[in-house]
Order: structure tokens, then sequence, then C-alpha cells
């Protein structure tokens, strides 16, 4: 993949560990002051509600929006009229606590197998992740990553706890290009799978080159209308 990495033996935590893949210089960072940045200079309006979706037009509870294209990037897609997306996505809890008092684990870290436990330090927090389970579903909650801090860190104080809901694609690739193949002029965004923030960037490299017609090589890998 041409990704600069090694393997180590030993990391510095304690959990067990038969190896680990060590790959450098990952940016680590702050999400919404990264979104603020990108969207400076753009027009958002917020508390607009689409109802209907037409050939070039969204019918909105405030008026009517007319564009050449559409890209709907709604975490689940919101028309139901197309594409099937009911039937090839499903819902995952991800489930986070932030401690005090936690030692600097110099990186981020994400467990293979397992619980899936994941670390990473956020200013003065050490952020523990694990455990998951389909949305409806009876899961583990934040017993697996409160239980692992009580034991190997003993004075951290758990400040704060919060979960997330992912969509989950059926593959474990996501569904980005046109909506269906009988919506023309219309796009999707999807089923990041809990990788948001480096699948938004493939969404935009490959929905850009759509938009302007241009050929996209990793296109069909994401295409929505794969067979899965």
């Amino acid at each position: 993949l041409g990704i600069s990495a090694e393997f180590v033996s030993s990391i510095p935590l304690p959990i067990e560990c038969r190896g680990a893949v060590k790959i450098k210089n990952q940016a680590q960072f702050n999400p919404l002051k990264f979104l603020f940045t990108v969207a400076k200079n753009l027009k958002i309006y917020e508390n607009t509600k689409a109802l209907e979706f037409l050939p070039q037009k969204v019918i909105c509870s405030g008026g009517t929006v007319t564009a050449k294209k559409i890209i709907i990037t709604t975490h689940f897609p919101i028309i139901n009229k197309h594409g099937g997306y009911s039937l090839k996505l499903y819902q995952d809890r991800s489930y986070v606590i932030a401690v005090k008092n936690g030692p600097d684990v110099e990186g981020m870290y994400l467990e293979d197998k397992g619980a899936s436990f994941s670390f990473r330090n956020y200013k003065n927090y050490l952020l523990i992740g694990s455990g998951g389970n389909r949305t409806g579903k009876k899961g583990s909650g934040y017993a697996l990553s409160e239980d692992f801090c009580k034991k190997n860190f003993p004075d951290a104080q758990i400040e704060y706890r919060f979960a997330t809901q992912d969509c989950m694609s059926l593959d474990s690739i996501p569904y980005i290009g046109e909506y269906s193949k009988g919506s023309d002029n219309l796009y999707v965004a999807t089923g990041f799978n809990k990788w948001g923030m480096t699948s938004s960037m493939v969404s935009a490299d490959i929905l850009s080159d759509m938009v302007i017609g241009a050929k996209n090589p990793y296109a069909d890998v994401f295409s929505p209308s794969r067979s899965s």
C-alpha cells in the first residue's frame, strides 16, 4: 500500500500483545475544528427540513432548492424510494470513556481482535474505547472499558462517557457514488463502518470527480450498486 510501517513485538500498554503494526506520523486532530475550517466559505442552512426530492429539486420546509447535482450525506440515506439502503446497511454502537490521571500512551492504538480496545490521549484525558454491538441487541456497553480502567489504572477517574452509532455496510466497504442506477444527478456517501474521517475524504475525492464528469479509478470499488 506504500505505507511506511514496521512490526513491533510489544506496546506500552497493559494488554496482551503478540505483535503490532506501527505506523509513524499519523494525524490526530480535532474533527470539529477541521469542519469549521472546511465550512468557512460555505453557505449552510440549518433548521431546513427536506420533505421531497425531485429531479434537480428539493422541496424543503421553508422553500424549494434547485441544483444540477444533489448529494445525500445524512449518515443513513433519507430517500427510501431508491437504492434499497434499508437492506444494505445496519447500525452498530460503539462506546468510549474519558479518564483523568491515565497514562500518556504516546500514540493511537486499535486492537484487531477480542474486545477491540482503542486508546488515545486528548489533552489531559485518556480515551478508552471497547465493546460495541449491533443496535437493538444486548451488548457490554461501557462495562469493558470501565473494568479495564479500574483494574489497570486504579488512580484514574472516569469523567465522561459517550457512544456513537455508525452505518455498517454488508461487505465493510462504504457506499459512495450514484444513489441508485435509476437516479440521475443524485449521489450518496454512507456506510463508513466507523472510519468516518478517512472515508469522508475518499467520498470527497470520488464524488467531486463524478459531479464534473471525470473518471475516478476507485469509483467502481465503492459503487452503491455493486453486488454485496
